[in-house]
């Protein structure tokens, strides 16, 4: 089973212009997003679903380095 929480940008909200719902459905047996769809104000969707999830998994620690694509910069590291 799975829990549906929606939120809806508030008129004077920055995020206004770019989504008006996101709907999210949580898996209530590992207490993670299973589902996530944003509609903007042209009422087209995005729809991002996520399978096979598991929790508390050791990751190697190489997936994580990251090399800069072709073509962008780097403007700076954000804070943690």
């Amino acid at each position: 089973a799975a829990e549906h929480l929606r939120f809806t940008a508030e008129p004077n909200s920055p995020a206004r212009p770019e989504f008006v719902v996101v709907d999210i459905w949580l898996d209530d047996s590992l207490g993670l997003p299973c589902r996530i769809e944003s509609t903007d104000k042209n009422g087209q969707k995005q729809i991002i679903e996520l399978k096979n999830a598991k929790r508390d998994i050791i990751l190697p620690k190489e997936i994580f380095n990251i090399t800069k694509p072709q073509g962008f910069s780097e403007t700076g590291k954000l804070p943690d």
